[in-house]
């Protein structure tokens, strides 16, 4: 598996998306401290699933998303993508067969984070074992961030060991078995428990027993307790009977003398009834009284408005004025500065002229040519340098590795030898393709079908829902409709209430001809002016003043006139009366009036009045009867849009009820539909685990098997490699020498062409900057300018709008100057008419005080007639009361006989059995309640009694059967785990015990190439069992002996921490390593050496390098290099140069 490309988008300082191709060899990471280089690796190890904030350098998760700058808002997510090739057979299913993988993870504010693969969301346990089973991983040694060679150096032994078991590829195993230990200490906590229910159970079984026995002798208790409770209920039952027969004669008698109080309230009544009836014009009189005076209110509260409107809009002109002189005073003085300013910017634009003159360009050329050739002479010397450099290093490392590489191949040769008969053995004893195939395909089958199952589910109840969520909504509506209309019906019965309460009333002894009389909306006005108060006389001939009829005048009504018959609909008593009234305009009565024949009248509907007699009556005269036709009307017309309403009403309650019945079915739907879901994704999960473990136990088993080749053929490499570098060691000639006066020469050389290129590179800068700043300040005055001007012209605008606005302001002011006068005038003519109309109320007034007087009086005699009713309806309901009890009584005996007994009442007596018949059956209530109490008290003493206690025994029985089954299920489980915990186990060993011997023979050649000599081993310490040993290093450079890593010099610990990294990767190589200035320690010899320990493991190895140096040196060893760039405070850009290709354009 290769890792060939990063991406990222909005990780720490990487805001936008940035792309950085991994390629085959040394690529190198460069820039200043702080801009962000190390935030790459921390994007790789974050992306294989690092769970550590602190190791991301971050307090909390969350800080690894941008933050945001001055210039640029935070971001809500952060995004790291890692593409993988030739990783066929890495991913978990479905996606085993996948060539390319797109492992992405990305973090929410406030969501934690998602991994996908190819775009399908994983957990995060799969993408640690993807990479761990690719021996890297967020923890890969293969990932060295700053300072991490220090802690490699200071971490205890047992903490060391962690690289072995990265080069054994174990991480993943690791896992494993801790997923293993877990479920092991799951199933004996499980057995443990299943000891201590079973236990319990038995426990319960024994007391069952005792349980069963006390219900045998309750039973006999409940029996007695029976049949006494019956009899005394029979008694109560009897006793009750008699009672009531004695309340219900009482209450015979007490309703005779009710039937006579009602007799005489009745009378009372009709008197006070009297006493009301001449109140009524009394009180109407007082209300058109209070109309007038009511009406010249109003009139007198609108001319107040109207005088203070007047003085108002007067000193709203006053104030107009002023502010817009004010106003144009600004803009005057406003108009003066922009002058001002435009001459001060017209001299500062002469001064600066049009552009730079041709000295000026002249001059910039030639610091910029000055500049190129510094810089190359720089580049030339450097180049020289390091060729030298590089010379003299490799012929000093020569030498001393001829020495050393012969002891090392013979004793590598002999280890090889040995690893190659490990492999042959662990080949023969892999599980055979063909069962696993097998098994695995039965295994997939079964995920298909249980995927297929819960799309169908799926599918189903997104239609459900789909369903539900459109009842959801006619449900909504039709409630909504249902709230409307039975507000609509609210508003009307209110109404139709309170228009009963004002329309006439029609029961009372002689009612008005009003109450008989309809009359076409829009006439009523008209009506009331014609008949007035002839309204209130009624048309039975008893009454004081009614309407008895008379013959049908022939009518002598203008030609243009109406007659009021026509719209009016009346007893006939009233038709001469209406023949002689016509309905003309209100503009053409006084016209028309002179020409009425005697008894005509004339009406308009707005309610004007002309009589033959010369009478006038006007519209705003006050007419109570017109009011009252109106209530009339209104009532006729609510009463019809009422019906309509409760019709209305009840057409949305069933359609509300209809929408609610389907949405409660629907609902009942997708609930089974959503019960359903869980247990078939619970299938399917256990399908695609299955299938997912034979697939990984498949994979493993291939991969176990093409790693044993390959491992084999890399030894027989190894083995031939080895015999080659012996005979090629045993023949090598002495070493060379090189020239150390010709290094130091190219180093001052060097020295000085650096400091040319630095003062030449200055100098073309300062000449830059100061033509820039000229350029800007030209294009600043040029735009003052501009704005200035803009500003005088809206000026000279807002000068000219203000004049017209002026003239506008004084022409209001005239017109509004002489309506106060006139409004006073009316004022004080209406306060003369309002005082006529306050003595008519108060005359009113009094009147209907002296009627009230009357009414009262009578009401007084009506309440006493009524209290001396409801003294005898009270003495009747005291006995309806006793009958009632009585009654109850019998009932509640009844009731308690069914609910005690489950009998009726006259089947007690057979319930009770032989203790009717004998003493107990005669004796006094008293007696059978205290032998009740006394059964009741045994009852009690004999405690809780569990009459299920047999049933519970046998179901007890049953379930200590079922669970010690299972018990033996559970333990059968404890075995079958220890014994995989043992295989796993084993495994490690033996993978780590054969990654100790590569890795210790590695790490030995690696130390004698860096250190040109000298020798180092590895050691397991601390236990006899390599998974909880310690490592120990030991080293031995040139000319010092061998000792601890601790007690070397910081140096000698930095190269050796290095090469044990290195011999990691010879021995299980990661797809990446990553290198955070790794160099930093290290001298330029000891970087050269380094360098070249590099290219060799690109050599030996498909391992890609990532380089983050700041090392010269490094750098121009590097096959391409990162530019890590900060354009802005807090953002990181890369750029990339290819070396390998800029040498070979170089060179052509």
């Amino acid at each position: 598996m290769n890792i060939a490309e990063l991406r990222l988008l909005g990780f720490k300082s990487f805001v936008d998306p940035a792309r950085a191709p991994i390629e085959h060899g040394l690529t190198g990471v460069v820039g200043p401290n702080g801009c962000g280089k190390s935030n790459l690796l921390e994007a790789v190890r974050w992306v294989m699933g690092a769970t550590s904030a602190k190791s991301m350098r971050a307090g909390d998760m969350e800080d690894v998303i941008f933050s945001g700058t001055a210039g640029r808002p935070a971001r809500e997510f952060a995004e790291v993508t890692l593409l993988l090739t030739d990783a066929r057979g890495r991913a978990p299913a479905p996606l085993h067969a996948e060539e390319v993988l797109e492992v992405t993870r990305r973090i929410r504010r406030g969501l934690g984070s998602t991994y996908r693969i190819n775009g399908k969301e994983v957990r995060a346990k799969d993408v640690q074992l993807l990479f761990a089973d690719a021996a890297t991983g967020a923890n890969s040694p293969a990932l060295v961030r700053q300072g991490q060679i220090s802690e490699l150096i200071a971490a205890k032994p047992q903490n060391r060991r962690r690289i072995l078991e990265d080069a054994a590829g174990i991480a993943g195993l690791h896992a494993r078995r801790h997923e293993a230990d877990l479920k092991l200490n799951a199933a004996e906590a499980n057995l443990t428990r299943l000891d201590e229910v079973l236990a319990e159970i038995e426990g319960q079984a024994a007391s069952l027993k005792k349980q069963a026995r006390q219900a045998e002798r309750y039973r006999g208790l409940a029996q007695t307790l029976r049949e006494t409770e019956a009899l005394l209920l029979h008694r109560r039952w009897r006793e009750a009977g008699e009672r009531a027969a004695e309340a219900q004669a009482l209450a015979r008698d007490a309703e005779r003398a009710v039937a006579q109080a009602a007799a005489d309230a009745s009378a009372a009544e009709r008197k006070a009834q009297n006493a009301r009836d001449a109140l009524g014009p009394l009180r109407e009189e007082e209300m058109v009284a209070a109309a007038v005076l009511r009406r010249f209110e109003g009139v007198r509260v609108g001319l107040e408005r109207d005088l203070a409107e007047a003085v108002a809009t007067i000193e709203r002109c006053d104030s107009d004025l002023r502010r817009t002189e004010e106003e144009m005073e600004r803009l005057a003085a406003l108009n003066r500065d922009a002058e001002s300013a435009l001459a001060r910017l017209g001299d500062e634009a002469d001064a600066l002229g049009p552009g730079d003159d041709a000295h000026a360009h002249i001059a910039l050329q030639k610091a910029n040519a000055a500049r190129d050739a510094a810089i190359a002479r720089r580049n030339q010397a450097e180049a020289l340098l390091e060729g030298l450099s590089a010379d003299a290093a490799a012929k000093r490392a020569r030498a001393q590795a001829l020495n050393d590489a012969a002891s090392a191949a013979r004793a590598r040769l002999q280890r090889l030898m040995d690893s190659r008969d490990a492999l042959t053995a662990q080949r023969a004893a892999l599980p055979a393709r063909d069962d696993l195939d097998a098994k695995h395909r039965t295994a997939e089958q079964a995920a298909r079908t249980a995927r297929s199952a819960l799309e169908t589910l799926q599918q189903t109840s997104s239609a459900s829902e789909a369903a539900l969520k459109s009842a959801e909504s006619e449900d909504e509506v039709a409630w909504r409709v249902e709230r409307d209309a039975e507000r609509a019906f609210s508003t009307l019965e209110a109404e139709v209430r309170a228009l009963e309460k004002l329309a006439p009333k029609d029961d009372a002894a002689y009612p008005a001809v009003l109450t008989a009389i309809d009359v076409d909306p829009g006439y009523e006005r008209a009506l009331a002016a014609a008949l007035g108060e002839d309204l209130d006389a009624s048309t039975k001939s008893g009454a004081p003043a009614y309407w008895a009829g008379a013959d049908m005048p022939a009518p002598h009504l203008p030609p243009t006139a109406q007659s009021l018959a026509r719209f009016v609909r009346a007893p006939e008593a009233l038709a001469a009366r209406l023949a002689l009234i016509g309905v003309v305009d209100a503009k053409d009565g006084p016209k028309l009036a002179k020409a009425l024949t005697p008894g005509a009248r004339l009406v308009s509907k707005e309610g004007d009045l002309w009589r033959w007699d010369g009478f006038v009556r006007r519209a705003d005269a006050p007419q109570p009867a017109a009011a009252r036709l109106e209530y009339k009307n209104r009532l006729s017309a609510a009463h019809r849009e009422l019906l309509a309403a409760r019709e209305a009403l009840a057409h949305a309650k069933s359609t509300h009820a209809e929408t609610t019945a389907k949405r409660s079915k629907l609902n009942e739907e997708t609930r089974a539909l959503r019960a359903m879901a869980p247990k078939l994704q619970l299938d399917q999960a256990q399908a695609v685990r299955e299938a997912e473990r034979l697939a990984t136990e498949c994979a493993h088993a291939e991969e176990r098997r093409a790693d044993l080749d390959a491992q084999a053929d890399r030894l027989a490499r190894e083995i031939a490699e080895t015999e080659a570098a012996s005979d090629l060691t045993s023949a090598a000639g002495p070493a060379p020498t090189f020239d150390e006066a010709a290094l130091a020469a190219a180093r001052d050389a060097v020295n000085v062409a650096r400091a040319e290129a630095a003062d030449a590179s200055a100098s073309a800068q300062t000449l830059t900057r100061d033509k820039a700043q000229r350029d800007a300040r030209r294009a600043v005055v040029a735009e003052e300018i501009g704005q200035w001007r803009s500003r005088l012209d809206a000026v000279v605008a807002r000068l000219t709008a203000l004049d017209a606005e002026c003239a506008a302001i004084q022409q209001q002011r005239k017109a509004a100057h002489d309506a106060p006068t006139e409004a006073r005038a009316k004022l004080d003519a209406l306060t003369q008419e309002a005082g006529s109309a306050e003595q008519r109320r108060a005359k009113a007034s009094d009147a209907v005080a002296e009627a009230e007087t009357a009414a009262r009086l009578a009401d007084d005699a009506v309440r006493a007639a009524e209290q001396a009713h409801a003294a005898a309806r009270e003495a009747r309901a005291s006995a309806v009361a006793h009958v009632s009890a009585a009654s109850a009584r019998v009932d509640d005996v009844a009731t308690q006989a069914r609910d005690y007994a489950d009998c009726a009442p006259e089947a007690l007596a057979e319930r009770a059995g032989s203790l009717l018949n004998g003493p107990l059956g005669a004796a006094p209530l008293h007696d059978i309640e205290r032998r009740l109490d006394r059964l009741k008290a045994e009852r009690e003493a004999a405690g809780p009694v569990n009459l299920r206690a047999e049933e519970e025994l046998a179901e007890t029985l049953q379930r200590v059967e079922t669970l010690t089954r299972e018990k033996g299920d559970v333990a059968q489980g404890v075995a079958k785990l220890r014994r995989a915990i043992a295989t796993l186990n084993a495994e490690g060993r033996t993978r780590l015990m054969r990654a100790f011997e590569q890795v210790d023979a590695h790490f030995a050649q690696l130390f004698a190439t860096l250190f040109e000599g000298g020798q180092a081993a590895l050691k397991l310490t601390e236990s006899e069992d390599p998974l909880e040993a310690g490592l120990e290093i030991f080293a031995q450079p040139p000319g010092k002996r061998l000792t601890n890593l601790s007690l070397l010099s910081g140096g000698e610990q930095a190269l050796t921490a290095t090469a044990l990294i290195f011999a990691v990767f010879l021995a299980n190589p990661a797809p990446l390593c990553v290198l955070d200035e790794v160099d930093a320690p290290l001298d330029d010899a000891n970087v050269d050496r380094f360098c070249r320990m590099l290219e060799e493991m690109k050599r030996l190895t498909t391992t890609r390098f990532i380089v983050i140096t700041h090392n010269p040196v490094t750098m121009s060893r590097m096959d391409r290099l990162y530019g890590v760039t900060m354009p802005e405070q807090g953002l990181s850009q890369l750029v990339s140069v290819d070396l390998s290709r800029a040498q070979a354009m170089a060179a052509e």
